[in-house]
């Protein structure tokens, strides 16, 4: 079925059901107004968490880890090293990994200036570009690769990966920037229909780069439970349309073979917090298909100094 048909069909059953968010009881944090977990709601029942991170102040800065082929060094151990006293607020497995048996992110990966891949997954058309190499708080770059074959600036130069490829990959890694791909389903606040056409149940995570009032949020919503990926994708971009935020753009992230997601919340503690819902499921972790963090492939993490 053409998709866009597919989504046609959907639709009024989707908007019978819309989420809201309840507070956590009991949870405090020392964050103020950059950070904000609640849990997310759908038919009175909570489905998982849903964590907003404030990034105009420059508090909440953000890095990414990924294991190096061919090194005994793992994306765990570059972790721990890199660590100190930082508060960590979120981690969560970020990109692909091209099979079980091989730990490597799938498509373009660079880490820290490392290139990792260095060949374009053409079925992945989201990019994220993190600067650290620009400033110290890791902001995040959204690229659609399709727009423009994926036009960037950097330095004052204008780069187009999916033509270039080779000279992207080698500016990149001459600033020490951090790249990988991962599925795109919103950008610039349209549905992007170049994603599978599924309802297969699945646990889902989803990353969204959006603004409201002029300020950029960075989202993480993490549902624990098996969920369609069409219908999950709709109600996510649905419900934060309605409450104001223009959706920049709207990623899925990993959580197959090497996915995890440690939420620490309120003071950034070494133990994350285990949240459960009020049928005593635990929506802080991913539950049985949750992987050892110590052999994960990539991950994505949210962090105050």
């Amino acid at each position: 079925m053409n998709r866009l048909l597919f989504a046609f069909f959907l639709v009024p059953a989707l908007l019978q059901a819309q989420f809201s968010e309840e507070s956590i009881e009991g949870l405090t944090t020392e964050f103020g107004s950059e950070v904000r977990t609640n849990l997310l709601v759908e038919n009175d029942e909570a489905l998982g968490i849903i964590t907003y991170f404030r990034r105009n102040s420059r508090k909440v800065m953000t890095q990414f880890f990924s294991y190096e082929p061919g090194s005994r060094i793992s994306a765990y151990d570059k972790f721990n090293s890199w660590r100190g006293n930082k508060k960590i607020i979120l981690l969560t497995s970020a990109g692909f990994s091209k099979s079980l048996d091989y730990p490597i992110c799938s498509g373009l990966c660079i880490d820290d200036g490392k290139v990792i891949s260095s060949s374009l997954d053409y079925d992945k058309d989201g990019l994220f570009f993190i600067t650290s190499y620009l400033n110290e708080h890791g902001d995040i770059i959204n690229v659609n690769l399709k727009d423009e074959n994926g036009k960037m600036t950097i330095d004052d130069k204008i780069y187009y990966p999916r033509i270039t490829p080779y000279t992207f990959v080698r500016e990149c890694s001459a600033v020490r920037a951090t790249v990988f791909q991962s599925q795109l389903f919103y950008h610039n606040d349209k549905a992007y229909y170049d994603w599978p056409d599924t309802e297969k149940y699945a646990q889902r995570r989803f990353f969204v780069a959006c603004y409201k009032n002029s300020i950029r949020y960075d989202i993480i919503i993490n549902i624990p439970f098996e969920a369609p990926l069409t219908s999950y994708v709709y109600k996510t971009y649905k419900y934060l349309n309605s409450l104001g935020y223009y959706i920049h753009s709207l990623f899925n992230l990993d959580t197959g073979w090497y996915n995890f997601y440690r939420l620490f919340c309120d003071k950034g503690d070494k133990n994350y917090t285990k949240l459960t819902d009020r049928r005593g499921h635990t929506l802080s972790m991913m539950g049985e298909r949750d992987a050892d963090i110590s052999r994960a492939s990539n991950f994505l993490v949210f962090y105050c100094e």
